[in-house]
């Protein structure tokens, strides 16, 4: 008699001798363990790397000992998780639990569709590999579960119980590879890469973030701005002074004029100068401390640190070089600001850093700015590209012509350049240095100037409507201050 096929599980547990164990028992009941998660953040990344290569998978046995650690932020990520795994795969999920009846948790996983929830202290439930196999036999069913609705209220978590968050599950890795991603709609939060019609205007809704500040759990209410789909976008330079942090810094702040929620990141962690450059411009906090330092120190960011002028979070990397930047320092830094909708990386011409790597590996468009330099052009372009396109191999790599000189048509046009390189010419951005250059000694940005925002609207609109819908572009309306802290 032919065996069937064995089954395909995925085991993510903290303990890895526990982990270890259960696979090897599993294993003998006709089930193929393809792999264990020890540390939690990898589970995401390891199901789509799974499945985008071709293979299968038929369950996720998960546990969660957070509660017992006080926890709390990381088990609303733990849930986050589960329901963005939820929205996008259909195979069964098996829960261990050490929280309690009564815990917010529970009832999420309920309200996910997650049934076989096992918990540690449930005399009434044995912790054995049968009752786990059976689970993706003959699934629990909705009735069995039904206690786990039940909220002990006592408990701090989400003011809204049953409504988690999505999460971005662009996956990609640090040698260009990028998973596919589908669409993820749920009540009304609209995530990465949802296109642009079913963008609707939506009255901002209240919600309650906690963050661990000082070993203490506070509560922090702030809006939560909906509407905008969020885009990553890497201003790449083609060669150095060829202006991408003039061009980041004023397409900031003209997004912030239109009340749309930005982001500027620098990425140059060896020669950082946006600290230097926003003094005098947008007031540095009291107790600010770099962003990427804190990640990399602590692993998390304190909301008094945000240095925030307008709608544009400003994140430098501080007035010193900081060497030691690992690629997962530079990706959970990007996990920690996903909800700002648009985030430029101020790249420039360095693209060997782990902040680069990062940057460009989570973009969703990469601009590289030149100029009408054929020079330059045959000196770095070709390689740039190639670069670009290892590191970023399923972003939209666009070219952006900046201090773009009308004299120099005779040797050089956006057609020409978009026929040898085979990249689309987004947009011109004229030579300005009358302006730049007294704008660069008094402080006053281009933008802001009668003349500079002559100059820079259109091109600057054009820009807009390829990561915006069209209604925050259309018009400048009032301006709006948005929080997101």
């Amino acid at each position: 008699m032919e065996q069937s096929e064995k089954k395909k599980i995925l085991i993510a547990l903290p303990n890895a001798t526990f982990a270890e164990r259960l696979k090897k028992i599993i294993e003998t009941k006709n089930f193929q363990v393809i792999d264990t998660i020890i540390i939690f953040d990898h589970l995401l990344e390891t199901i789509e790397n799974c499945l985008y290569g071709g293979s299968t998978l038929d369950g996720l046995i998960i546990a969660s000992d957070l509660a017992k650690k006080g926890a709390e932020k990381n088990l609303e990520l733990l849930s986050d998780t589960l329901l963005t795994i939820r929205n996008r795969h259909n195979f069964p999920i098996v829960f261990l639990s050490s929280e309690k009846v009564g815990h917010p948790l529970l009832a999420e996983l309920v309200s996910m569709g997650i049934y076989d929830i096992i918990l540690r202290d449930d005399s009434n439930t044995s912790l054995d590999v049968n009752t786990i196999i059976q689970a993706f036999i003959q699934p629990t069913p909705f009735s069995a579960a039904i206690k786990f609705r039940e909220i002990d209220r006592s408990i701090q978590w989400r003011r809204l119980y049953t409504s988690g968050n999505p999460l971005t599950v662009t996956i990609k890795t640090e040698d260009g590879v990028k998973l596919p991603t589908n669409p993820i709609v749920q009540e009304k939060v609209v995530v990465k890469e949802v296109p642009v019609e079913v963008v609707k205007e939506v009255p901002v809704e209240k919600e309650v973030i906690r963050e661990i500040e000082k070993e203490k759990l506070v509560e922090i209410e702030v809006a939560k701005v909906i509407p905008i789909p969020t885009k990553v976008v890497a201003i790449v330079s083609l060669y150095p002074q060829v202006g991408s942090t003039f061009f980041t810094d004023n397409f900031s702040l003209f997004l912030s004029e239109h009340n749309v929620p930005v982001g500027v990141m620098e990425a140059n962690n060896e020669m950082p100068i946006w600290s230097h450059m926003l003094e005098d411009f947008a007031k540095r906090p009291t107790e600010w401390t770099s962003w990427i330092e804190q990640v990399k120190d602590n692993g998390n960011i304190r909301k008094e640190t945000a240095w925030q002028h307008e709608n544009i979070y400003y994140i430098p990397i501080g007035e010193h070089p900081i060497g030691d930047i690992t690629y997962q320092d530079a990706l959970r830094l990007f996990y920690l600001t996903k909800k700002i909708p648009v985030m430029l990386c101020d790249i420039g011409p360095t693209l060997d850093s782990p902040l680069s790597h990062a940057a460009l590996a989570q973009s969703d468009e990469v601009w590289l700015l030149t100029t009408a330099d054929p020079i330059q052009i045959n000196l770095h372009m070709e390689k740039s590209i190639e670069i670009l396109r290892k590191y970023a191999p399923n972003s939209k790599i666009g070219l952006i012509g900046n201090k773009w000189r009308s004299d120099l048509s005779e040797y050089v046009t956006p057609k020409t350049i978009q026929q040898k390189t085979g990249l689309e010419m987004i947009t011109t951005i004229p030579e300005m240095s009358h302006i730049t250059i007294p704008s660069a000694w008094t402080g006053e940005r281009a933008i802001k100037q009668k003349e500079g925002n002559a100059l820079l609207e259109k091109p600057f609109q054009l820009l807009s409507r390829r990561i915006l819908p069209e209604q925050f572009v259309r018009n400048k309306k009032s301006k709006k201050r948005w929080k997101w802290f």
